[in-house]
């Protein structure tokens, strides 16, 4: 028997001891990372146990670690090689073709250029990288995506520099027969080009208008003479790479030149180069200096490379990529736009206060995961830039500098001077110094002066002296020569000549909108409400707030509702048109807090503080709105202490209030922080970088980017401080304008009486501009004109992508509500726990309902914050397999969402109301497969490994994708 036994266990240990498998990646590219990139003198891209985490993200030291980062191993957009090369060999190795010339690649890597493009090692990674960098080294065949969801009817807006379209021409009409049928059966889905958001944009085609708008773009993307029509992007993108063709999210249609359909294309694209039919985009000085210089530097430094900023990896900062050689007019455009509109600021003469370069620059920069890559060959950010300028010799540093200059030539109308010796508008609030937190404006305080001074410029914007004080409230009827005023929060309108604040005269009445013209001398009230009643309180209107379009925004109690917690007037927001109407009130937020200080962002959405509260959660938050009333959405602040989802709390801001929020100029946020117990609004001054995503007070490691900074670290706005701000306000020279009361070690025993200073985020260094001796000196606004006027409405196919149609009721499509329930009570980067809420099965929605007095019954008071709780269940639905559902819910109302298992168990309530504006239809979240894709950069990948965080090709095209998506709304039952 044991001689069976033992002739049965010889071959299993055999078995066992079989060495394992060897395949063509290890036999042959292994060796190469580990001689060239794991294995130098210090480990480089190998995970460093300390950190879990690798050199750029990037892990290079098994085949498993390779393929986390697929966006480093395919060639994209206008680059001949993929990143993975592009960083190993040298850059006058590299030519990158743009605009019919070709360029030196300038794509640095900080461990040096470790092959070369003749070497055997380079040719090896090609070919594997071209094979598409498979385990076993062999190409797979090539295919295509489906498309999903069906297309779309809606026109998009017609592309710049297009004429209309010759519907009797050949042109037209052969476009009708041999292309348009090839777009509509593989193009055209809502998951594919469908999408708006999707430069090539197409629609069904269904009728005349669809078909002349599909016939416009599909000639966007015809490469121009003298290119080679065979380089434009319609053609390259559906053709297989091994023909020449370019990366495609949608794969590969043809894979041959030789395809009999790809050559109608190719025939068809050259009757539009024969035919001239696409005019040439008609561009400012501004915009052709962007596409000849401004464009190349970004191409050059890697910028639009898909790992960075490109339209798959889900940052603000979207480059269009292209094709080699070529970029399409209106891909260039939309490039522009960006650029401009979101990241450049013209309002300042220092460039450097951009975001786009800021990010770029090591002197005063901030930081920027990719580096400083504006900084040398040539002149650094610190060295005067040479003129005249000299496209040949310019660093890319210079060469933005003259784009900027040539901008704020382009946008002289809409920008300050702000030479040495220039002089601007100051305004400020001069008051008796008082205890009153921002939501006890209902506690009126008289002695208050809406003052004017003359601030004096000096060299690159700065304030340099202030005087020449003076009551600016002397055109203002009923309020001049008055000793029992209360004045709050002057703001100026965009162009820098009108002055909006909220007044109160005497204790009797309310605060009410007023607006002033310094420079005619004129002023008028814009309301007269006058503390009339409206439920159990009286009306204030404060807090104003121009809008770029010349609208006006302002926080008001006229919805007549207390705050749950500490049963003040309760504030919303709302708006008028810029004719200033106020028969015409629109309200915007409908919630049961004080939502206040609005301010609008450099791309046009609305920022403001949300007050928080329910039974066992408080909190003063920054919050951010689009201006059509969708995606009402964190943005700051969400909780002193967070729930990481597996069940521990973590530090997270750290303080409970986060007030006084407007975004600097180079779009960062500042920010007052404090504790409830703050006297006078007073806290900590800090700035918050907006790209690095939730902060977590207590981690220090070196891999973790601090997203929040106190800008005067003696200032902590806590027992010991040294002093307390309030009220920031971005200078042009990039300082912030503040008010600092010295006095100050304990804030929450201390009355503050301020001073207004001028602070540098970057060294904590501050300047007194105007001491108040003994009064407060708060709420400072310079007077300029500023350039950015846009005004943020939402897009579908963006994640809380939607729009606004108005009505009572809203449509909300959750891709995968219990990912996202991961979000709603948790914003700390240590993966989440999903798996906690795969037992949901329903959502659930209550109706919160104020207080009907300042006495409510005691009962009514819950949880440990002692707040108001009278919940009215408005139903539930049931959700699909993949944990989605489509739903629709009240508008304008204020809304608890609760996760429940299939018992009707609470698995989940937010501890916040929400709210969805009327006929909102908004999609939040994004399907868990993508989310370590589309949200890793920001929220940290769903294990909490930073080497799981990498861009995804269906960051647009699928991050909508559900069960639920092409279903009817279901009802709350």
């Amino acid at each position: 028997m044991r001689r069976w036994l033992f002739l049965l266990l010889v071959p299993a240990a055999c078995a066992q001891q079989k060495p394992p498998e060897r395949h063509f990646y290890d036999q042959q590219i292994q060796p190469i990372f580990d001689r060239f990139c794991v294995g130098n003198t210090s480990p480089c891209h190998k995970v460093d146990p300390a950190s879990g985490t690798a050199l750029g993200n990037l892990d290079l030291s098994s085949f498993e670690g390779v393929q986390r980062r697929r966006d480093v191993l395919r060639t994209y957009g206008v680059y001949p090689h993929p990143l993975l090369l592009l960083k190993a060999i040298p850059e006058d190795q590299v030519l990158i073709a743009y605009g019919g010339k070709l360029m030196a690649s300038e794509i640095r890597h900080a461990g040096g250029k470790t092959l070369n493009a003749s070497s055997d090692a380079f040719y090896e990674l090609k070919r594997w990288l071209d094979n598409g960098a498979n385990r076993d080294g062999l190409a797979p065949d090539p295919s295509h995506r489906q498309g999903e969801g069906g297309c779309l009817e809606a026109l998009p807006t017609q592309d710049p520099g297009q004429p209309p379209a010759d519907q009797a021409s050949p042109l037209y009409r052969s476009f009708v027969d041999d292309v348009q049928p090839v777009l509509a059966a593989s193009c055209a889905f809502a998951t594919c080009h469908g999408s708006p958001q999707s430069d090539f944009h197409l629609t069904c085609g269904s009728d005349q208008g669809q078909l002349d708008a599909n016939f416009r773009r599909a000639m966007g993307f015809v490469a121009e003479p003298p290119l080679d029509v065979e380089q434009s992007e319609v053609l390259l993108r559906p053709l297989d790479p091994r023909a020449g063709g370019v990366s495609h999210t949608g794969g590969v249609f043809f894979r041959s030149r030789d395809d009999e359909t790809w050559q109608r294309l190719r025939d068809w694209a050259r009757k539009v180069q024969e035919s001239k039919a696409v005019a040439p985009p008609t561009r400012s000085a501004g915009e052709t200096f962007f596409v000849e210089q401004v464009m190349p530097v970004f191409i050059r430094r890697g910028c639009a490379l898909e790992g960075c900023h490109s339209p798959n990896g889900f940052n603000d900062f979207r480059l269009r990529p292209g094709a080699p050689g070529f970029l399409s007019p209106l891909s260039l455009h939309r490039n522009y736009e960006l650029a401009l509109g979101e990241f450049m600021s013209l309002d300042s003469p220092d460039l450097r206060q951009s975001r786009l370069v800021k990010k770029n620059v090591r002197a005063g920069g901030i930081p920027h995961r990719a580096g400083t890559l504006l900084e040398g060959p040539g002149p650094d950010s610190t060295v005067p830039c040479p003129a005249p300028f000299d496209s040949a010799t310019a660093s890319a540093f210079c060469t933005i500098k003259e784009w900027h200059r040539l901008e704020r030539r382009d946008h002289v109308d809409l920008v300050s001077p702000a030479a040495a010796g220039s002089v601007l508008p100051l305004a400020f609030v001069s008051r008796p110094p008082d205890p009153d937190g921002l939501l006890a404006f209902d506690t009126f305080r008289g002695g208050a002066d809406l003052q004017l001074a003359d601030a004096h410029l000096g060299d690159g914007g700065q304030v340099a002296s202030v005087d020449n004080v003076r009551s600016a409230l002397a055109p203002c009827a009923g309020l001049a020569g008055r000793t029992d005023l209360d004045v709050r929060g002057p703001e100026w309108s965009y162009d820098g000549t009108s002055l909006v604040f909220a007044a109160r005269a005497g204790a009797a009445g309310g605060l009410d909108l007023w607006l002033l013209e310094p420079g005619s001398g004129t002023c008028r009230r814009l309301t007269s409400d006058d503390g009339r009643p409206a439920g159990p309180v009286h009306t204030h209107n404060l807090d104003p707030v121009f809008a770029p379009d010349g609208s006006l925004v302002f926080a008001s109690t006229r919805s007549g509702t207390l705050s749950l917690k500490r049963l003040l007037p309760a504030t919303n927001l709302f708006r008028v048109g810029p004719d200033l109407d106020f028969a015409k009130v629109e309200q915007m937020t409908f919630l049961l807090g004080s939502e206040l200080a609005p301010a609008f962002m450099h791309n046009g959405q609305m920022t403001f503080t949300a007050e928080k509260a329910t039974a066992d959660f408080y909190q003063l938050s920054g919050r951010r709105l689009n201006w059509d009333l969708t995606d009402y959405h964190p943005l700051l602040a969400q909780r002193a202490k967070s729930d990481d989802t597996f069940g521990m709390s973590h530090p997270s801001v750290d303080y409970q209030q986060a007030t006084e929020i407007r975004e600097g100029l180079d779009r960062n946020f500042l920010v007052i922080l404090s504790d409830p117990s703050a006297q006078g609004a007073g806290g900590a001054l800090a700035t918050f970088n907006r790209s690095l995503g939730p902060f977590e007070a207590d981690r220090n490691e070196v891999t973790f980017l601090r997203s929040l900074t106190i800008v005067d670290p003696a200032a902590t706005g806590r027992a010991g401080s040294q002093g307390v701000y309030r009220s920031p306000y971005p200078l042009l020279d990039g300082q912030v304008l503040a008010s600092y009361a010295p006095a100050v070690t304990n804030p929450a025993t201390d009355t503050p009486r301020y001073d207004l200073v001028s602070v540098d985020p970057s060294t904590a260094g501050r300047r007194t501009l105007l001491a108040g001796g003994a009064r407060s000196l708060v709420e400072g606004a310079l007077g300029y004109r500023r350039a950015g006027r846009l005004l943020y409405r939402n897009g579908v196919q963006l994640v809380f992508g939607g729009h606004s149609g108005g009505g009572s009721e809203a449509q909300v499509h959750f891709p995968d509500l219990p990912m996202l329930a991961t979000l709603l009570g948790a914003n700390l980067r240590r993966g989440r726990n999903v798996a906690a809420f795969d037992a949901v099965t329903a959502l659930k929605v209550y109706e919160e309902r104020p207080p009907a007095s300042a006495s409510p019954d005691p009962a009514a008071m819950q949880g440990a914050e002692h707040v108001y709780t009278d919940r009215v269940p408005l139903g539930s639905a049931p959700l699909e397999s993949d944990g989605s559902v489509k739903v629709t819910l009240p508008a304008g109302k204020p809304l608890i969402l609760e996760l429940v298992d299939r018992s009707g168990n609470p698995v989940f309530t937010m501890t916040e109301e929400h709210q969805l504006g009327p006929g909102e239809a908004i999609t939040p979240g994004v399907p868990r497969a993508l989310f370590n894709g589309v949200c890793g950069g920001c929220h940290g990948s769903r294990s909490g490994s930073e080497l799981d965080v990498a861009v995804t090709p269906d960051a647009l095209t699928g991050a909508s994708v559900s069960l639920s998506r092409e279903l009817p709304a279901k009802t709350l039952q």
